[in-house]
Order: C-alpha cells, then sequence, then structure tokens
C-alpha cells in the first residue's frame, strides 16, 4: 500500500493514453473522466498517508513526553523545576498534567 499512489498515477496515464488514441469522442471523454477519477484517488492516497505520518509521528511524540514526565515525576517525587521568570521555582505538577500541557502544546502548534 506504500506505493498505491503510484498504481493510481500509472492507471491515469493508461487513461490519459487511451483518451489521446481515441477516435470516438465519447472514448475519449469517457478515458478522461476515468484519469480525473484515478488522479482524485492518487491525491487522496497521498493526503492519507501524510496524515497517517502525522498522526503516528505526534502518537511517538505524546509517548516520549509521557515517559519523560513519569520519569522526572519520580525523580522529583511528583514535583518539576520551572525555568525562566521563576527560576528555582517548583511547582508540583503531576504526570497527567504535565500530558495535558504538552497535548496543547501540540494542539496550538498544529493549529498554527
Amino acid at each position: 500500500m506504500a506505493h498505491q499512489h503510484e498504481f493510481f498515477r500509472a492507471r491515469a496515464d493508461e487513461a490519459r493514453a487511451e483518451a489521446g488514441a481515441a477516435k470516438l469522442d465519447n472514448v475519449r471523454e469517457r478515458a478522461l473522466r476515468a484519469a480525473a477519477a484515478w488522479e482524485v484517488m492518487a491525491d487522496r492516497e497521498l493526503r492519507l498517508q501524510a496524515e497517517r505520518q502525522r498522526r503516528d509521528a505526534e502518537k511517538a511524540h505524546n509517548a516520549e513526553v509521557a515517559s519523560l514526565a513519569a520519569d522526572d515525576a519520580d525523580d522529583n517525587s511528583g514535583e518539576v523545576t520551572v525555568d525562566g521568570a521563576d527560576a528555582g521555582a517548583s511547582y508540583p505538577l503531576t504526570a497527567v498534567e504535565i500530558q495535558e500541557d504538552a497535548d496543547e502544546v501540540v494542539r496550538a502548534t498544529a493549529a498554527a
């Protein structure tokens, strides 16, 4: 399935070649409609592959963030040190709160 879009593009090329060789208008029109349909299928397959890759990358990232948050929670007894304006301050954050914050960052990044 990884190369299914290539199959669709090849069928579209064949349909266009058939349209070019057609002597009858209705045969040419049918072949051009078929080529257009194959192109739509190829485009849809590429979009689905890209979405699948994005979703897999997001899942991997979220799993890594959750794992790091769990490790930090174990190491810091549930507290996370925040750098920046409150450098040195400690806030008791649970792994769930950290994951929720990470999810919010991912959604904001995706929306941008």
